[in-house]
């Protein structure tokens, strides 16, 4: 942008001298060297406040947009906190209930109690910082709409994605699609409904894996690699072709696993296609 601006700037004064100059030639006027001197400060310092005038305009709807987003990690931070509120007052209850398990020397209650209760505390709170402010912004939401429908998310970010402006909105579209999915079909279910999202890397991909509890027939779990089926009826479930669609125009892999518990899908995109 501030290229852009310089560019700009510079290609002004040029022309308005050029036209300048063109005019007073044709029309066989002679300007004095100190008009002309006169005439190019002008022309700089108009320059100079339009330069000035762009920049502002760029630079607070930057801090406005900024602000936007950071507006919305501060809500969804006074959410989490309201969660740990939650869960440190009923610690005591739980350590009570613990201790008792203890003291009746049931251990493997115990330890089971006490697993259920860490896994619970995990999936509520979490943590969004995956190094591009619009991927966090479109995570934060998708994780809160999935936690207000009573639904258990776990999310693992493992990567810096330093991802090229052009290549957010689809990477936007593919997480964006997939976790949709995930949290339709856990509303579906009655009980064990869980979200596990997880960004990670190696030297030549990026990872993106959102995987679900789910409950499928056994002719889904046929279909549901062929092109256009879906169990949402007519002119829906389009979700998947889309992400399909956007890995493949960066040379990248969708692998789908589905069994009696989880719906897993794998998007593999190479790092040198989307990075900035």
């Amino acid at each position: 942008m501030n290229k852009i601006i310089a560019l700009f700037f510079v290609y002004m004064i040029f022309v308005i001298i050029t036209v300048s100059n063109s005019i007073y030639y044709k029309q066989g006027y002679f300007m004095p060297a100190d008009f002309k001197l006169f005439l190019f400060f002008t022309i700089f310092i108009i320059n100079i406040l339009v330069f000035t005038i762009i920049r502002m305009i760029y630079t607070n709807g930057k801090n406005e947009y900024q602000n936007i987003i950071n507006d919305f990690k501060l809500r969804f931070v006074e959410e989490q906190n309201n969660l740990y509120r939650k869960n440190k007052h009923e610690l005591k209850n739980n350590i009570l209930i613990l201790y008792e398990l203890i003291r009746q020397m049931k251990y493997k209650d115990a330890e089971e109690f006490l697993k259920t209760y860490i896994d619970d505390i995990s999936s509520s709170l979490i943590k969004v910082d995956t190094g591009n402010d619009i991927l966090d912004l479109l995570l934060y939401s998708k994780i809160s709409k999935a936690m207000k429908k009573d639904i258990s998310v776990r999310f693992i970010c493992t990567v810096d994605l330093k991802i090229r402006q052009k290549a957010v909105n689809d990477v936007c579209s593919i997480l964006g699609n997939l976790i949709d999915n995930a949290t339709e079909e856990c509303e579906r279910l009655k009980r064990d409904r869980k979200i596990e999202i997880i960004l990670n890397s190696d030297p030549v991909d990026y990872i993106f894996v959102v995987k679900n509890t789910c409950d499928v027939s056994d002719y889904v779990k046929q279909n549901i690699l062929c092109d256009g089926f879906t169990t949402k009826g007519a002119g829906r479930g389009n979700g998947l072709s889309i992400v399909k669609d956007i890995v493949k125009s960066y040379d990248g892999d969708v692998n789908i696993n589905i069994d009696d518990e989880y719906f897993s899908v794998t998007v593999l995109i190479p790092s040198h296609e989307i990075n900035e």
